[in-house]
C-alpha cells in the first residue's frame, strides 16, 4: 500500500493576526513628519518604511492624519501619502 502525502505548502493556509505590520510613508525628500512620538525625515528616495508601534496617527506640520484610512498590501504594510507641509 502506498501513502501519498501532500506537501504542507499546498495544504496550509497561513494567516497573520496583526492588522498592520508597518507603514511606508511616501513624501517629498527632506519632508519631516512625526510618528509614534518620534520625528522622521523622508530620505532622498522619497519613502521610508517603519514598523508599526501602535500609533494611530501621523503628524505633518500642524495636521494630524489617521493611519487606518490607508489600504494595506498583502504584507499588511499601509502605504501613506504624506500631504505637503503648510507654509
Amino acid at each position: 500500500m502506498t501513502t501519498i502525502i501532500l506537501p504542507l505548502i499546498l495544504a496550509a493556509h497561513l494567516t497573520c493576526g496583526i492588522g498592520t505590520v508597518g507603514y511606508r510613508f511616501v513624501g517629498k525628500p527632506g519632508q519631516k513628519f512625526e510618528y509614534g512620538r518620534r520625528t522622521y525625515m523622508v530620505p532622498p528616495q522619497g519613502w521610508i518604511e517603519l514598523i508599526a508601534d501602535g500609533a494611530t496617527t501621523v503628524r505633518v506640520g500642524r495636521r494630524r492624519i489617521p493611519l487606518n484610512i490607508w489600504p494595506a498590501d498583502q504584507f499588511s504594510i499601509r502605504h501613506v501619502a504624506l500631504p505637503k507641509e503648510e507654509e
